[in-house]
């Protein structure tokens, strides 16, 4: 196994993974650590939206990669179901389907009935709705990460009739914004920019999808041995820092040293690592159970919510991934607290459960609590621009030559965020 690299990517994911060949496209030496330590969560890194396989599958094109070019072989259709306090809303369709539905079930997302009706005249004939805003969510896709102007400009004009009604009013429609940026945005809170808005409703209104990640990385990571990427399942277990600079990593299982140049973390959050890349306040992690089978589930993804305290510590959100007939999981975020352990979650999720799906007929399997990869910024978390190494309780070093891309960077907005942060790295 080479030893020497220019550029060492820890955690496992099609994210790194498009990274990793962006960077031996370059001529660059590449190695991929798969420390099962960094990893994203369900939601960040299973499902993912039109504009995301836009996206892939022109960055395939211009760097003939024939994984991404088929990358629909890797997609099955989603419904992602959310319950607003017992209000069922089902997106994941065609564009005008989700927008019908909103009208329908959740008028004061747009305003109020009055206002919202107004926008039937756009679906009244689907296709040209349908084949208007695919073909401008691919451009957009394709565009991403180039000069950013005024994020309206160009914005066909029923595509900006929607977003200027795009004005929640009422505690329920406050919930729902809260449950969406949750799930198409992964970010826990209510307020947020008029482009970070926009980019909300290019997702809620596009086909969702459940990416067969194994399979899609299985076949990415042999892509990149074979162009010469190095690749190893292990854990960093020590560091050699040198004023500041990580020149050298020890791995377990007698695996050796590793000279790995410019390191890049891709994941949530660096869990039994001495690192940090994040400031503790205001950050959510993942909690899970299994629950019963229920036929009446949607096959997909379901947001629950309750619009009763979402701002606490254990927020009224759960997710819940199910089949119908089959077991399902149920993850819910709970804020991050020093020295939080496995044992502490359970009377907050019962908490949640019975805020959110207390009247579902599920149930959830006590015995399976774990902790879930997935993290999610709240409304006043501060990212720390640098990756702080901390052997012990008094020593802390900045580390230099180190790069994070996850959830926690600075203005995420979801997968789609993170796809675009790896193929323009450096930016």
């Amino acid at each position: 196994m080479e030893r020497k690299f220019d550029h060492t990517i820890v955690g496992k994911s099609y994210h790194s993974l498009l990274l990793g060949h962006k960077l031996l496209g370059e001529g660059r030496r590449v190695f991929l650590l798969d420390d099962d330590r960094v990893s994203l969560g369900e939601v960040y890194g299973r499902y993912l939206g039109d504009i995301s396989v836009f996206f892939l599958k022109k960055w395939a094109a211009n760097n003939a990669l024939s994984p991404l070019q088929e990358i629909e072989h890797y997609l099955d259709p989603v419904n992602v179901e959310f319950s607003v306090s017992g209000r069922s809303i089902l997106l994941g369709g065609a564009p005008s389907e989700n927008l019908k539905e909103i009208l329908r079930k959740m008028p004061d997302v747009f305003g109020g009935w009055s206002k919202a009706k107004s926008l039937n005249t756009l679906i009244e004939t689907p296709e040209t709705f349908d084949e208007e805003f695919n073909r401008y969510l691919a451009q957009r896709a394709t565009e991403e990460g180039g000069e950013k102007g005024d994020f309206l400009e160009g914005v066909p004009e029923g595509i900006r009739l929607v977003f200027n009604s795009f004005t929640p009013i009422g505690s329920k429609a406050q919930t729902f914004l809260f449950s969406l940026r949750a799930f198409y945005q992964n970010t826990l809170g209510y307020r947020a920019s008029g482009e970070m808005l926009f980019d909300l409703l290019l997702k809620m209104l596009s086909r969702y999808h459940r990416l067969k990640v194994h399979s899609f990385m299985d076949t990415l990571l042999a892509a990149f041995v074979s162009r010469g990427g190095g690749h190893k399942e292990t854990r960093i277990c020590d560091w050699a820092i040198d004023v500041a600079n990580p020149w050298a990593l020890e791995l377990e299982s007698f695996e050796g040293v590793l000279f790995p140049g410019e390191i890049l973390f891709v994941g949530g959050l660096p869990e039994g690592m001495p690192l940090s890349w994040a400031r503790g306040q205001d950050i959510f992690v993942g909690a899970s159970m299994e629950t019963s089978a229920d036929s009446r589930f949607v096959s997909g993804i379901s947001v629950f919510s309750n619009d009763h305290h979402l701002a606490s510590t254990s927020p009224s959100l759960s997710f819940v991934f199910s089949v119908p007939g089959k077991k399902g999981r149920a993850i819910f975020p709970l804020k991050k607290r020093p020295g939080m352990k496995r044992e502490f979650f359970r009377s907050p999720i019962l908490k949640t459960w019975g805020r959110t799906l207390g009247d579902s007929g599920l149930s959830l399997e006590g015995e399976s609590l774990g902790v879930a990869p997935d993290v999610w910024p709240g409304p006043g978390f501060q990212c720390q621009r640098d990756i702080i190494y901390t052997p012990n309780i008094k020593e802390r070093v900045r580390l230099k030559n180190t790069h994070y891309l996850g959830p926690l960077t600075p203005g995420d907005c979801g997968s789609f965020s993170l796809l675009t942060a790896c193929a323009g790295f450096p930016r």
